[in-house]
């Protein structure tokens, strides 16, 4: 039996320390609570969703890592959402609750 995989000498390791960093950035993500980090652990390319109005990716940018823009997506929040809107016709604003879906600004970078 044949396998098409091919052992690279020192490759487990690499994927070692990457899912080490994956860990330490995904705990950051995570206590800033409004980004989700979407990538496999101990991938080369990270992917990241965020809140529009987070600051994540500049503290990652900081960091020095690049993260490339990629289109906006959708994330469904376990939780609903409270908006005021003001309806055709009215000044008067009104809260309005709907489902938990918000867009999320997207990015990758990687981190070899």
């Amino acid at each position: 039996m044949t396998s098409s995989a091919r052992h690279i000498p020192g490759e487990q390791f690499k994927i070692r320390d990457r899912k080490e960093l994956f860990a330490a950035i995904n705990e950051m993500v995570t206590k800033a609570g409004d980004g989700w980090l979407t990538s496999v652990p101990g991938a080369a390319e990270m992917a990241l969703e965020t809140l529009p109005m987070s600051v994540l990716p500049s503290e990652l940018a900081a960091l020095g890592y690049c993260l490339e823009p990629l289109a906006d997506g959708q994330r469904m929040l376990p939780m609903p959402i409270l908006e005021r809107v003001k309806l055709e016709g009215s000044s008067v604003p009104i809260t309005v609750t709907h489902a938990g879906v918000v867009v999320v600004r997207r990015f990758s970078f990687p981190i070899d």
